[in-house]
């Protein structure tokens, strides 16, 4: 049966590739997100969507049956679908987790881009990225100064971030989270940043609750009881606080990482990606070098 009068349930891989490239698709088109070949159900719910002008939107079945014992779902036209070898295709129910399910957390880590994490401890804006992805349209996004620090309250800053997302069902959702930092949960080299440092974790923290994240803690959180019991040693690798506080210093004083890298002679590593420094090619040793020479680049700018 010629391809362009045979229904496209009856086809096979091949002949939706070729049927969808003389409808004038790419072959870039019919790779999925990691560059690999798109699979037949994908490839038929493509053809099919063009075909009712629906072009990207994937055919939504009117009918479904559950078998009570495989938990499979069959669609009106299941029955068709078959391999490159003419086998039968089991179409399984592949809905993502619920904030509820054992595997949620992992779920959403998974959705975290490579330098959007620090070691295992994902960034303030990986968790406003996938934030923005799996809870809703961020709309509103805050932090008030709650504590400034003085030496009545001992020097301690505490902040309240929030944030208002607009759900896929219209509804508007509002998480906040208070935070705070002081001499005794920071590391000395955050002294001079407490307020930042007070709005950046409580940012963290929101973003986290948004999420339904347990045992999870943002890069920008890590405090010094934390890297005391992950027994930090010299000569070993830079440390999750190290790289927060060498960003921070860098975009508040606006230092370029690889530049004072290069003056001390450090050799890094560039991400793949962004083609910016990766910290984590970095030593412990290195790292405390690098804060050095920012903090008296700081002081020969006369910045505060």
């Amino acid at each position: 049966m010629p391809t362009d009068t045979k229904p496209p349930t009856r086809m096979g891989k091949k002949e939706l590739q070729d049927a969808l490239l003389a409808l004038g698709y790419t072959n870039e088109q019919l790779l999925d997100g990691e560059g690999k070949k798109l699979k037949r159900p994908a490839l038929l719910e493509k053809l099919q969507a063009h075909k009712q002008g629906e072009e990207g939107l994937a055919v939504l079945s009117t009918v479904q049956e559950e078998d009570d014992d495989t938990g499979v779902v069959v669609g009106p036209d299941a029955k068709d679908l078959t391999d490159d070898f003419g086998e039968p295709l089991v179409v399984e129910d592949t809905d993502p987790p619920t904030p509820s399910d054992p595997g949620w957390t992992q779920y959403v880590l998974g959705k975290f881009l490579e330098d959007e994490v620090d070691g295992q401890n994902p960034r303030v804006e990986g968790l406003r990225r996938v934030a923005g992805e799996l809870v809703g349209e961020l709309i509103e996004e805050g932090c008030d100064l709650v504590a400034a620090p003085t030496e009545e309250n001992r020097f301690r800053a505490c902040a309240k971030a929030w944030g208002v997302f607009l759900t896929p069902e219209g509804r508007e959702k509002r998480f906040e989270a208070l935070a705070d930092a002081h001499s005794e949960n920071c590391f000395e080299d955050y002294a001079t940043y407490l307020v930042a440092m007070a709005d950046t974790r409580a940012k963290g923290r929101m973003y986290r609750n948004a999420l339904c994240l347990r045992r999870v803690v943002a890069a920008e959180e890590v405090s010094k009881t934390v890297a005391t019991a992950a027994d930090i040693q010299q000569g070993g690798p830079i440390h999750t606080s190290q790289i927060s506080m060498i960003r921070l210093i860098s975009d508040r004083h606006g230092f370029k990482i690889s530049e004072v890298l290069d003056g001390l002679a450090i050799t890094y590593e560039l991400n793949d990606q962004t083609g910016d420094v990766n910290l984590q090619s970095l030593s412990y040793e290195d790292a405390l070098a690098a804060a050095s020479e920012m903090r008296k680049m700081k002081e020969q700018k006369g910045d505060k």
